[in-house]
């Protein structure tokens, strides 16, 4: 038997269940887009501007007062801003890393003028206002794309890159040279089958010994470095691998043909970013560089990574890694409270002085 209420009954059921409903909190999925160039000054220094990844903003701070940055306001730009830079006093492009656009903003108006879609997954712009163009890197596309500054609506011309996920641009102080990081550059690594370890009588001895307690060591793959002669591993073994690997890990390119130029190895396994000295002309980049042939924690001893800046001279072709940290003594793993005061890791972003005497580095993580 069903039971039937009269309207003037029900209808104020429906409607005290229907505000007596608990309020969900509307949340936002965040995929952590990394920064590349965060931060930004106008020209003609009165104004800064900052994305805010999370915030899907720009915000625009006023640098003319005593009393440093006051905020002035705010835009809404595409999901994940990770990149704004200035094209002039009056104009700033913000990349948006999910996406996949460039809003162009109007500084006067605080408003969006124009949307691009360069690709999947933008990460840096650079201008080059000598000949009207603007490239454009995208990481998941592995190519720097180009548009005509005074015509934005012709298609962009495509440059493919041979190298994992471009993400920072830099450009030589006359223009004339663009240079390309990759995030992913890889340290000329890799890994020997464990059945072609096991044909070879197995993997060096461990060093220190094994404990004779512990059970054998079952077969296992054997990670290999190239040292610009053969695939050796961390006993100074030769292994037979049949190919060799990529690693240009920064990549110039000509801005008036559009060429590639030449590239740069052994710069660091992951790049976080790049620099040039207004002067010299001398190429910074940011990075660390992974010990990941070397077995066991007793040899590595919490030094699995290393944190640098890399210099690359562009007259001379050399690659000179320095290390951030030069004032840790890794015979020691504890360390000590002014040894890891001064210690710095994931470099993410650098600024050089107009004199070209000093770096400035912003490291997302202190203290060893």
């Amino acid at each position: 038997m069903r039971l039937r209420l009269p309207a003037a009954i029900a209808l104020p059921a429906v409607a005290l269940l229907t505000f007596a409903a608990p309020a969900f909190a509307v949340t936002t999925q965040h995929f952590e887009s990394p920064h590349v160039h965060p931060v930004e000054m106008s020209p003609d220094g009165t104004k800064l501007f900052a994305v805010h990844t999370a915030g899907h903003e720009l915000t625009v701070f006023d640098l003319t007062g005593p009393a440093g940055p006051v905020r002035t306001g705010k835009v809404e730009v595409g999901y994940e801003p990770v990149t704004v830079r200035a094209r002039n006093n009056n104009e700033v492009w913000v990349v948006s890393h999910i996406s996949h656009a460039i809003n162009i903003i109007d500084v006067a108006t605080l408003s969006v003028t124009r949307t691009l879609l360069p690709g999947h997954q933008p990460t840096d712009v650079a201008f080059v206002e000598g000949q009207s163009r603007a490239f454009v890197s995208c990481s998941e596309d592995d190519q720097v794309v180009v548009y005509d500054l005074a015509n934005l609506d012709l298609p962009p011309t495509a440059i493919p890159l041979d190298h994992a996920d471009p993400r920072s641009l830099a450009l030589s102080p006359d223009g004339s040279t663009l240079y390309v990081s990759a995030l992913d550059s890889q340290n000329e690594t890799t890994v020997v089958p464990y059945q072609s370890v096991a044909q070879r009588g197995g993997r060096p001895a461990p060093n220190p010994p094994m404990d004779p307690a512990l059970p054998p060591e079952f077969a296992t793959s054997l990670i290999v470095r190239h040292d610009g002669i053969g695939w050796k591993d961390e006993a100074d073994t030769t292994w037979n691998v049949p190919y060799t690997l990529f690693d240009r890990d920064v990549i110039a390119i000509d801005t008036a043909t559009l060429n590639t130029t030449t590239s740069y190895r052994g710069v660091g396994t992951t790049l976080f970013n790049l620099a040039v000295n207004p002067v010299t002309g001398m190429v910074y980049v940011s990075n660390q560089e992974a010990s990941n042939e070397v077995r066991f924690e007793e040899n590595l001893f919490g030094q699995f990574v290393k944190t640098r800046i890399t210099l690359i001279d562009p007259v001379g072709s050399t690659v000179t890694p320095v290390s951030l940290n030069p004032h840790i003594n890794y015979a020691v793993p504890a360390g000590n409270p002014a040894e890891r005061a001064l210690s710095l890791a994931y470099p993410l972003d650098m600024a050089v002085s107009s004199d070209g005497t000093q770096i400035y580095v912003a490291a997302m993580s202190s203290r060893r």
